[in-house]
């Protein structure tokens, strides 16, 4: 891998990592649905399935990238 290709495959984890832990503590906070919430909307949970959707593209790319070099 090279430097932009493990700097878009760290920070894909971290914005995952703390999307994860957000919702999380807004779950047990509010007793609420997400969507159900008055500040978010679906648009939130659709956005992070994009995002979901284009890092997964991401690491297949590298993946098939590394094995071709191999």
């Amino acid at each position: 891998m090279n430097k932009l290709e493990k700097i878009i495959f760290w920070s894909g984890l971290i914005i995952i990592s703390i999307d994860n832990i957000y919702w999380q503590w807004w779950i047990k906070l509010t007793k609420e649905p997400i969507v159900g919430g008055d500040i978010f909307t679906g648009w939130s949970m659709v956005g992070d399935v994009i995002f979901l959707v284009v890092w997964i593209y991401i690491l297949i790319r590298i993946y098939k990238k590394v094995n071709r070099k191999e």
